[in-house]
């Protein structure tokens, strides 16, 4: 069994960004392949969906740190990945390794490996992560959604507790053009088996629609409130110790220096130069991270690298950097993946390659940036 080139050969439609699969696909074939693989008989386990546009990794990430504390075998399942697809179905601290998938998959019969060929990328892993989960005897499983919600892959986990982060707009084609739509789209990954919804104060038209879609359900939503005052990650791990702390029945006692902080999200991966890392790759997201960089570092003068995926807003994004007074220099990294633009901006620069980093730097956007990035800072020592 050659896994790479198993993988390889599934659909990958984080990497094609076809927005037109989406309007032709439905969860059908996908329940069919669970029920073949009977991943419909579940273990005495609790879980929980995490949809949103920013911070479900983050959250995930916190769900799971704070959650070991108080349950063994913790599962959890997130999307995309940073440098290897294995990331993604972590237990316990463990990562799921290649063996393992190819020791599965080599105990399959025929008719259940042709199965796995008709799956996409993105279904195969939820199927490995479900699976792996559930032979280790996990009693608690984290599901991070990778797109929306209602046709979401892991809609099929059947969670008992949805989450929801913070609602913007990105993936407008797919999920609808206003944020209301957008909400909509994510609330339709609950099930019969969701017992509770928790969700973040935002607009008030927000905070309607998923209140009454919990009356409309009865599903019982508990509001969440973020403190300004605080950066995006400490509002995150917060909101995560709340959840936690009403699944549970009492009040968790945990700080946030004794967790690990999640990669990628406000990562600091140099001193001297300050280079901070974060996937920030939507207007809202972008914005949280600067006044969080602001709360954070407090006065700095940063140059920004960035790189997005060519369905962002990517305009919107640079008009954001342009006009913010703590940035002196917008440098946009060419590539047949990432976004470019025509229009001129003041600080805005096009580069080919990461360049050495000598000054204090924000570098953000697409999940593919990050390995870049990171071999650029060890060429730089």
């Amino acid at each position: 069994m050659n896994l790479s080139s198993f993988i390889s050969s599934l659909k990958n439609f984080e990497k094609t960004r076809d927005k037109n699969h989406f309007q032709e696909y439905s969860l059908g074939c996908f329940e069919n392949v669970l029920a073949e693989f009977r991943l419909f008989a579940r273990i005495d386990s609790t879980r929980i969906s995490i949809v949103g546009t920013n911070g479900k990794g983050s959250t995930a990430h916190y769900l799971s740190k704070i959650g070991n504390k108080f349950f063994s075998n913790i599962g959890l399942y997130t999307s995309p990945h940073l440098i290897h697809r294995n990331e993604r179905i972590v237990l316990q601290n463990d990562t799921i390794t290649d063996e393992w998938i190819e020791k599965w998959m080599e105990s399959l019969d025929k008719q259940k490996l042709k199965l796995l060929e008709s799956l996409s990328f993105f279904e195969f892993y939820t199927l490995i992560a479900i699976q792996f989960f559930e032979s280790s005897n996990s009693k608690f499983q984290i599901y991070e959604a990778g797109l929306g919600g209602r046709l979401d892959a892991t809609k099929l986990a059947y969670s008992d507790y949805l989450v929801i982060t913070m609602i913007g707009l990105d993936h407008e084609a797919i999920l609808g053009n206003t944020k209301e739509k957008i909400l909509i789209e994510k609330l339709g990954i609950t099930t019969d088996k969701t017992k509770k919804i928790f969700y973040i104060l935002q607009e008030e038209k927000l905070n309607s629609i998923v209140e009454q879609f919990g009356k409309q359900n009865n599903i019982h939503c508990i509001a969440f409130s973020m403190d300004p005052r605080l950066d995006y990650l400490e509002n995150n791990f917060l909101y995560s110790k709340f959840i936690l702390s009403e699944i549970l029945g009492k009040k968790i006692e945990v700080d946030i220096t004794t967790i690990d902080p999640p990669k990628a999200r406000i990562e600091m991966l140099s001193e001297n130069p300050l280079v901070i890392f974060d996937t920030a790759h939507n207007p809202e997201a972008v914005k949280h991270l600067l006044e969080s960089c602001e709360i954070k570092f407090k006065t700095k003068v940063w140059k920004v690298i960035v790189a997005v995926l060519k369905d962002k807003n990517l305009e919107e994004i640079l008009d954001i950097l342009n006009k913010n007074d703590s940035i002196s220099e917008i440098l946009l990294v060419k590539s047949d993946e990432f976004q470019l633009t025509e229009k001129k901006f003041s600080k805005l620069k096009i580069i080919e390659s990461i360049p050495r980093i000598t000054e204090n730097t924000i570098c953000f956007g697409s999940f593919r940036l990050y390995e870049k990035v990171i071999k650029q800072l060890k060429d730089n020592y």
